[in-house]
C-alpha cells in the first residue's frame, strides 16, 4: 500500500558566524504508511567553490553525496 510524506525542513549558511564553510539542516516529516513522525537532517561542507560534500539522515538511514559544479551543472555522486 503507498504511503504520502510530508516534510518541514530549516537550513542556515553558518559560514558568516563560525568562518567555516558549513550549512546544517534539519526537520521533521510524518509518513502515512507507517503513521509517524521521524527527525531528518544533514550538513553540507563546501570544501572549494565548486567541490562540496553532504550528509544526510533521512529519518532512517545516512547518506553521503560529493558534488562538484561546473558553469551550469552540478554533478553528485553517492559516496556510500
Amino acid at each position: 500500500m503507498p504511503g504520502q510524506s510530508f516534510y518541514a525542513t530549516a537550513s542556515k549558511n553558518l559560514k558568516r558566524e563560525t568562518k567555516l564553510p558549513i550549512a546544517p539542516c534539519f526537520g521533521l516529516v510524518y509518513g502515512t504508511y507507517q503513521d509517524r513522525f521521524r527527525p531528518i537532517g544533514g550538513l553540507n561542507i563546501g570544501f572549494t567553490e565548486s567541490l562540496s560534500a553532504l550528509v544526510i539522515f533521512d529519518g532512517v538511514h545516512v547518506h553521503e553525496l560529493l558534488t562538484f559544479g561546473y558553469k551550469r551543472h552540478v554533478f553528485s555522486v553517492s559516496v556510500s
